[in-house]
C-alpha cells in the first residue's frame, strides 16, 4: 500500500502530461476529429504484465480525450477495423437523437472496414464519455472507451486539469486480458468484476504532483463493466463540484465517493506546499495483500513547490440551463425489475412471445422490466416533446444497478418531492425505490437500459420516444 511516507517521498508518479491526458485535436482543415478502433497489443496495469490484445481507439487505453468548449460543434469520424460491428454512444450527451450510437434504435452498426461521421453540438459543460454501444459488454469490456471533456465556455485558465478512468480487468497468471465475455453466470449475477484495478490503464497507487497552492479539477470517470467504486478521500481537502458533468449549485464535502458504473464526479483540490492526500478503497473491495488487511490506495497527491501561476479563491462553477420538470400533473411511468440469480426471472415476454425460464436461459435473457426481456417492440412509454415524465422505479431483484437514461438528465426525486442533483445515470441498491422525473424535451427514440453491462445484455433494456 503506498503509505504517507511513500507520498510525501513522491515515490511514484502519474505524471499531468501527454502520457496520462490524451487529447485529440482537430486536423485541419475538415476540424473533424478521427477515432479509429482497432485490435491493438497493450500492457494492463503494471508494466510486467504480459501484452493484452485489447479493442482500442487510436491505439490508446483510455481513448483519446475528446475536448471542447460549451456549445462547440463536435464532427467525429469513426473507423472500424475491427471484425465485428460497431458504434459509439456520447455518454450523458444531451445529443440530438441520429448520433446516440445506439444500433438497431437510433442507427445502424458500422461494419468492418466502413466509417461513420457523428456531428453534434455540446450542449452542456462538464465531464463525459464516449465509448462502444455495439456487443457493449464486451467492446467496453476489451477497452473501447475514452474521455469527452466539455469546458465552460468563459474556462478559467488559472484551474489544473486531471482526468482519471478507472477501471478493472480479469487477467490470467501472466496479467493478460482473459477474453471470457460470454460468462452467463456473470449475467444473472453481478456481471464482469475484473480484478485488476486501473487509472488511466496505469496501476492504482501512483501518486499525482500537483503544484502546491493552485485550484485543481480532478474529474473520475467509471468506465468498469459492473464494478461500483466506493472511495475515501483521506487528508485532502477536496470539494465536489459536479456529478454526471453537471456543476453544483453550491459545492459538497463527502470523505465517501461512490461511482456506479458510467458515473462521473468532479473534485476541486487545492493542496499546500508538502501536503499529501489520498484517494483509497473505503471497504476493501481491491487490495494490496491475499489477507484484506490493507485497503488499496486508488491514487495519491503531493503539493510541490512549483512556480504555476493560479487563482485566488474557491472558484465557483456555473450550471448549465436544463429545464426542470414539473412535478404536479407529471406522467408518471410505472418499471418494475425482476430477475436475476437470487429471484429468477419466471416468465417474460421476449421478442414478442412469452417464455418460460428455461427458455429465456437458453436465450440468455435473466432479467426483465415489467414482464419483458429486453427491447420491447413498443416504448415503454410515448410522450410529447417539453412534457414532464416521472420514471418510479421498484427494484425487485437481490442485485444493485445503475440505471442510465440516453438523451437528457433527471433528478432523483424523494416522497416529500425533494429533488437531487442532476444525473444521467442512477445507483440503485438491492430491494430498493426511487424516482426520477425528466423534461422530454429531446426528441427521438432513447434508450433506458442498466449500465451494468451484462445486465443490459441480459435482458435490462427499454426504450421511450418523445414525438
Amino acid at each position: 500500500m503506498l503509505s504517507r511516507r511513500d507520498l510525501l517521498r513522491g515515490a511514484t508518479t502519474l505524471l499531468m502530461t501527454p502520457a496520462s491526458i490524451r487529447q485529440v485535436r482537430a486536423e485541419p482543415p475538415s476540424g473533424m476529429f478521427e477515432l479509429r478502433a482497432s485490435q491493438t497489443g497493450h500492457r494492463v496495469g503494471d508494466p510486467s504484465n504480459a501484452p493484452s490484445r485489447l479493442w482500442l481507439y487510436n491505439a490508446q487505453s483510455p481513448g483519446p480525450e475528446i475536448r471542447v468548449k460549451k456549445g462547440q460543434r463536435v464532427r467525429v469520424r469513426f473507423v472500424n477495423d475491427l471484425d465485428e460491428p460497431s458504434s459509439i454512444h456520447w455518454h450523458g450527451i444531451r445529443i440530438a437523437n441520429a448520433m446516440d450510437g445506439v444500433p438497431g434504435l437510433t442507427q445502424e452498426p458500422v461494419q468492418p472496414g466502413e466509417h461513420f461521421d457523428y456531428d453534434f453540438v455540446a450542449p452542456d459543460a462538464g465531464t463525459y464519455w464516449y465509448h462502444a454501444h455495439n456487443h457493449s459488454w464486451a467492446q467496453v469490456g476489451r477497452g473501447l472507451y475514452g474521455p469527452l471533456i466539455v469546458e465552460e465556455s468563459d474556462y478559467l485558465s488559472g484551474i489544473g486539469e486531471l482526468t482519471l478512468v478507472l477501471d478493472d480487468w480479469r487477467l490470467d497468471s501472466a496479467g493478460s486480458l482473459l477474453t471470457d465475455f460470454d460468462g452467463y453466470m456473470r449475467e444473472k449475477q453481478f456481471g464482469r468484476i475484473g480484478d485488476t484495478v486501473t487509472v488511466n490503464s496505469l496501476p492504482i497507487g501512483s501518486t499525482a504532483r500537483l503544484p502546491a497552492g493552485r485550484f485543481h479539477r480532478i474529474r473520475l470517470i467509471n468506465a468498469a463493466n459492473a464494478r461500483i467504486f466506493r472511495l475515501r478521500l483521506r487528508n485532502i481537502d477536496a470539494r465536489i463540484v459536479a456529478l454526471d458533468g453537471q456543476n453544483l449549485d453550491r459545492p459538497q464535502i463527502s470523505e465517501i465517493l461512490v461511482l456506479a458504473p458510467a458515473q462521473r464526479v468532479d473534485l476541486m483540490v487545492r493542496l499546500r506546499s508538502g501536503e499529501a492526500g489520498l484517494i483509497e478503497d473505503a471497504d476493501g473491495a481491491f487490495t494490496t495483500d491475499s489477507r484484506n488487511e490493507n485497503r488499496a490506495t486508488l491514487i495519491g497527491f503531493f503539493g510541490e513547490d512549483r512556480n504555476v501561476p493560479g487563482i485566488s479563491g474557491r472558484p465557483r462553477l456555473q450550471a448549465n440551463p436544463i429545464a426542470e420538470p414539473a412535478l404536479q400533473g407529471a406522467q408518471h411511468i410505472p418499471l418494475v425489475m425482476e430477475g436475476g440469480s437470487l429471484s429468477g426471472i419466471g416468465l417474460a415476454m421476449y421478442n414478442g412471445s412469452l417464455l418460460d425460464t428455461m427458455e429465456l436461459a437458453a436465450a440468455r435473457q435473466v432479467w426483465k422490466f415489467n414482464g419483458i426481456a429486453n427491447l420491447p417492440t413498443e416504448p415503454l412509454f410515448r410522450t410529447e416533446r417539453g412534457s414532464s415524465v416521472v420514471i418510479d422505479m421498484h427494484n425487485r431483484t437481490g442485485f444493485e444497478h445503475a440505471m442510465h437514461v440516453h438523451g437528457h438528465h433527471f433528478k432523483v426525486v424523494s416522497s416529500d418531492g425533494t429533488r437531487g442533483p442532476w444525473r444521467d445515470t442512477t445507483y440503485m441498491p438491492a430491494q430498493s425505490s426511487q424516482s426520477i422525473a425528466f423534461c422530454a424535451d429531446n426528441p427521438g427514440k432513447w434508450l433506458f437500459h442498466c449500465h451494468m453491462l451484462e445486465h443490459a445484455a441480459g435482458g435490462m433494456r427499454t426504450w421511450f420516444e418523445i414525438v
